[in-house]
């Protein structure tokens, strides 16, 4: 079975700035607007359906996408953002203040340190791989509408095609993208 994935990060969140994690803010004026320019560029691409991350930012994409392009939406908590527990929502100068140590350690070695009440990253990076499996059993065109995080390891899988071979992590770091942008992705 194939399936094609449009891999969408969410239109730009109030407090964009900060590490957002899992904390929630809702799009922007802005952020709407891009959701509506987005969903009206993927009419016509064949989109079953959309599925989405449970946090606002994500929520609210998906619903203008799933409207405009009048297919179901449907909702998987593990396509939320990895949290960073006690610095969700917070600028990094505030973190630097909070946790100064772990702050400096974070950056010295991002995937190996997890804030206080934070996600580890390998815990995480499994989370977002059972939705990975369960999108391949799948022959279904999907927008997927999620965040950085969460897309950085979905693309890292979608190129990794060894199930054996384990994470290319400089692949996830250097993974940028823009608010509202989508990637194609055949399985």
């Amino acid at each position: 079975m194939a399936s094609t994935i449009y891999l969408i990060r969410h239109g730009i969140p109030e407090n964009h700035l900060a590490i957002l994690g899992q904390s929630d803010p809702r799009l922007t004026t802005e952020g709407h607007e891009q959701a509506r320019s987005l969903a009206a560029t993927l009419g016509g691409q064949g989109i079953e359906r959309v599925l989405s991350s449970g946090l606002q930012r994500a929520q609210q994409t998906a619903e203008i996408l799933a409207n405009r392009l009048g297919v179901e939406l449907q909702q998987d908590a593990r396509l939320n953002e990895i949290t960073y527990g006690s610095w969700d929502g917070l600028l990094w100068d505030q973190i630097e203040k909070q946790a100064p140590e772990t702050a400096k350690q974070k950056l010295e070695n991002w995937w190996e340190v997890t804030p206080k009440g934070g996600e580890d990253f390998k815990d995480f990076y499994q989370r977002v791989r059972g939705v990975w499996i369960d999108l391949r059993t799948e022959a279904r065109t999907t927008a997927l509408v999620a965040h950085v995080g969460v897309n950085s390891v979905l693309a890292e899988l979608a190129r990794n095609r060894n199930p054996n071979q384990g994470p290319d992590w400089n692949f996830i770091r250097s993974f940028n993208q823009e608010y509202a942008s989508c990637m194609r992705l055949s399985l």
